[in-house]
């Protein structure tokens, strides 16, 4: 079922009206029977899903043998375990030697399954949590609102959700379905429009590549392309963010957020402190702070402790890049992910030597610094983002086609091109935001849901009819 279909509406109301009410076991139950419907929706025939059934099962019991805590290294153990059937299972290219399952399988959702089992077998086996009961342990894995591609969220709040769901008065069920509208006009309509305009660029640039086109002509072409699919991804992901919370909302479960304003972002590290929030907090907690507090027992000297913070981003990021797709086209993603919050955490410390700490601070607010270095990090993460839309064998033609010159050019008009687009939109998107956030505490009549229920209605009728291709981009992974 599409998130932005009618028949998935009326599934989420009838699904949604027959949970409120309920509670203890039968509330589990309702939540479970949804997340079935849901799930078996995308399976054309009951095989291909044995697979995914039985990594889940096999997480479950590292979950348990994790809280046995019996056997020495036993989370290490778990953990190592379902990382290395997750590696072979998603077929990332470098276990392509090892011989895989003889017919087609569901890999749906497998990435977000991996990291609620991994969040579960470290607190689990730390103590933190309780293992939990396998129906309640598949209904936080399979809570079909998150199921396809986030948030990422976490056991506790879930369960607490789970057994006292939160009330939904009228003012709460205008501010869900507010949302609800919001996020599915960024999916069907804006992204729809973006994804248009960007294959148009990007059929552009391919002809003009293959037609022996200027390097200036190539240059202008690809700094339209880029910026367009990253504006694409924002509404995609974030409109599918904002309907998956706002669904989520509507069961009494809260979901955390996954975007704050990445357009603002002052450098690449802030970037993802605001984009695909719950994945960066996901890593920080469990990779990032492991791997720095190994480095600095390891080398304990002042000296090299913000450098161990380089090559512990540097890790983080080449991980959370290849985590995208087991192609080597995410392998590189990783790379150029690391490399870029690697250079930005190497800048900031030897600007910090050279200038001193508080002049360069002084220097990093000034509105014309914050702007040149705004336009940068999205040229780069537009080109980052390059991995999504073109081959390898593409990106290298495109390489070798700029050089150093034309890559520079099409780097610096991306950068012109963001500052100049996100001055005026972004004074206007504190006056949008400041009227969205007064709409959504404006106390919702019957009248008033009624009018957004059938708004929600009329676009779900409207996207078959507009030939709306509106998949969301990050369900592949």
């Amino acid at each position: 079922m599409s998130f932005t279909s009618l028949l998935f509406m009326g599934f989420v109301a009838l699904a949604a009206l027959v949970t409120q009410p309920l509670r203890g076991t039968w509330r589990l139950a309702a939540i479970l029977v949804a997340a079935a419907i849901f799930v078996a929706s995308y399976v054309t025939e009951p095989l291909i899903v044995v697979p995914l059934l039985l990594f889940v099962l096999t997480g479950y019991l590292c979950v348990l043998f994790a809280a046995s805590r019996k056997a020495r290294h036993g989370v290490a153990i778990a953990v190592t375990l379902i990382v290395a059937l997750f590696i072979w299972f998603k077929r990332y290219p470098f276990v392509a030697f090892i011989p895989t399952i003889p017919f087609p399988y569901m890999v749906l959702g497998a990435s977000y399954l991996l990291f609620r089992i991994l969040h579960l077998i470290l607190e689990v086996g730390g103590g933190a949590l309780k293992a939990p009961s396998f129906g309640r342990f598949l209904a936080y894995l399979f809570f079909f609102p998150s199921f396809l591609s986030g948030p990422i969220n976490r056991y506790e709040p879930f369960e607490r959700d789970l057994l006292q769901p939160a009330a939904m008065d009228s003012e709460a069920a205008y501010a869900t379905l507010y949302r609800l509208l919001y996020g599915f006009i960024k999916v069907a309509v804006v992204g729809e429009l973006l994804k248009i305009l960007q294959d148009m660029a990007s059929a552009r640039l391919d002809a003009v590549i293959a037609d022996g086109g200027s390097v200036t002509t190539i240059a202008i072409l690809y700094s339209a392309a880029a910026p367009l699919y990253l504006l694409f991804l924002y509404a995609n992901f974030s409109g599918y963010t904002d309907m998956a919370i706002a669904i989520g909302r509507l069961f009494g479960i809260s979901l955390p957020e996954n975007f704050n304003k990445p357009f603002r972002a002052a450098n690449f590290q802030d970037l993802w402190s605001r984009w695909h929030i719950t994945l960066s907090e996901w890593f920080k907690i469990y990779v990032f702070n492991p791997l720095m507090k190994m480095l600095i027992r390891r080398f304990p000297s002042r000296n090299v402790g913000p450098y161990l913070g380089v090559i512990a981003l540097f890790v983080v990021f080449l991980i959370l890049g290849a985590w995208h797709g087991a192609s080597w086209e995410f392998m590189l993603c990783g790379l150029l992910f690391a490399t870029g919050v690697s250079v930005n955490k190497l800048f900031q410390i030897e600007m910090a030597k050279r200038m001193g700490k508080k002049p360069y601070q002084a220097l990093a607010k000034k509105r014309v610094y914050i702007w040149a270095a705004r336009g940068f990090t999205l040229s780069y993460y537009s080109i980052c983002l390059m991995t999504f839309w073109r081959s390898v064998g593409q990106m290298g033609v495109l390489a070798v086609r700029l050089s150093v010159p034309g890559t520079l050019l099409a780097t610096a008009m991306m950068g012109v091109v963001f500052v100049l687009v996100l001055w005026p939109v972004e004074a206007a998107g504190d006056w949008l935001t400041s009227r969205s956030t007064a709409v959504e505490h404006r106390r919702g009549s019957a009248k008033r849901i009624a009018l957004l229920g059938g708004m929600i209605v009329l676009l779900a009728l409207a996207v078959p009819m507009i030939n709306s291709s509106t998949d969301f981009v990050y369900k592949a992974f």
